[in-house]
């Protein structure tokens, strides 16, 4: 309360203790003490008389208002013009009471209190709109990007298919199989690659998150035997090894997806002069899973690593992919809450660490 006067204090309170059976209440009536106690006494509402020995409640309003206050700022003083209450209204003051009619004070109070609130709320409503309007924004225009440089891509391998029909057309060979097939079969694996690539971006954009508990090795097995009859000559025997002292629940789909891209990427950028060694360690807690995939392939240069999981983003001379499969990864994970990190040396080979959230406690509810 900014109020000079003792007993006119003790009135307001004894007013408000009818509606408030109890409150905690602090009389100031200099600016000094003003300033102190919107910091130290953190109040819910302020009860301001006009007229002070030192300043007046303009004064105190203006104080306020620098101090960026969300509370009740309400007039409680003894005869003011209409015209000045106006303006009081105008410049941000909540309410204003005459101390003759002190009894609506209680009633003003509670209704700026709650007026407070609906304003707090509608401003937090309007934020949440306008950040869900900010991301839907950025996700569509990133699935444009996306779109337009993925079928910029496919256009490379299609026209090298139709190319090589072409060739056939007028300059058929003796061995067309040995000499156009393999190259026809190369452009529609990598046009197969993009396809799924697509699927799994616009899976990951539009399907929420569905929790299953699944077996962790087998899971990742499945991976591994399904690389197998990609790479039926690559692949080589991956050791597993997971400490474990919890199940694992987590998207099945998400998980499978972000193991096969890492140890494809293994298999792809491989040293072919040297055995590909792959190792799949981890801890399994029911906190979380903390999985390292690494390898002794071509590894990523110190230059690239800070922009390796963006769009479209290669790490390596030899890719010959969209610069898609770290960035797919990177969103799955995050949409599952985790993290990924890389380390790497160029030509000494690449260690992936993922940390996936085990979301078995939701399952209990």
């Amino acid at each position: 309360m900014l109020e000079d006067s003792e007993t006119d204090a003790f009135l307001i309170e004894q007013i408000i203790k009818k509606e408030y059976a109890e409150i905690i209440s602090k009389r100031v009536d200099t600016e000094g003490e003003f300033k102190d106690a919107l910091i130290k006494f953190k109040p819910e509402v302020i009860l301001c008389d006009h007229a002070l020995p030192q300043f007046n409640s303009l004064d105190a309003l203006q104080i306020y208002k620098e101090n960026n206050l969300d509370i009740p700022f309400i007039l409680v003083t003894g005869t003011v013009s209409d015209e000045f209450a106006v303006q009081c209204i105008k410049k941000g003051v909540d309410d204003y009471i005459l101390k003759h009619n002190l009894i609506r004070l209680p009633t003003a109070i509670i209704q700026a209190l709650n007026n407070r609130e609906i304003e707090r709320n509608k401003r937090e409503a309007e934020e949440a709109l306008k950040r869900q309007n900010d991301k839907l924004k950025s996700l569509n225009e990133e699935m444009d990007t996306f779109i337009y440089h993925l079928s910029h891509n496919m256009r490379t391998p299609l026209k090298s298919i139709m190319g090589l029909l072409y060739l056939y057309r007028i300059e058929p060979v003796q061995s067309p199989k040995e000499y156009f097939l393999p190259m026809m079969e190369e452009n529609i694996q990598r046009l197969n690659s993009m396809m799924d690539t697509f699927f799994q971006y616009s899976y990951n954009y539009r399907n929420d998150v569905e929790f299953e508990i699944i077996d962790l090795d087998e899971a990742i097995r499945g991976v591994i035997l399904d690389l197998r009859n990609n790479f039926p000559e690559v692949v080589p025997e991956i050791k597993i090894s997971i400490n474990k002292d919890s199940v694992f629940r987590t998207d099945r789909f998400r998980f499978s997806t972000i193991i096969k891209k890492i140890l494809t990427n293994s298999i792809q950028y491989r040293v072919k002069e040297r055995k590909l060694s792959i190792g799949v360690e981890g801890d399994l807690s029911r906190k979380e899973l903390n999985l390292r995939i690494s390898d002794n392939g071509e590894g990523i240069g110190m230059e690239y690593i800070p922009r390796v999981l963006d769009m479209f983003s290669r790490a390596t001379v030899t890719s010959k992919g969209a610069g898609l499969g770290l960035f797919i990864v990177r969103e799955m994970i995050e949409k599952l809450g985790g993290r990924i990190f890389l380390k790497s040396d160029a030509s000494q080979g690449t260690e992936v660490s993922l940390i996936f959230p085990n979301r078995l406690a939701k399952a209990m509810h």
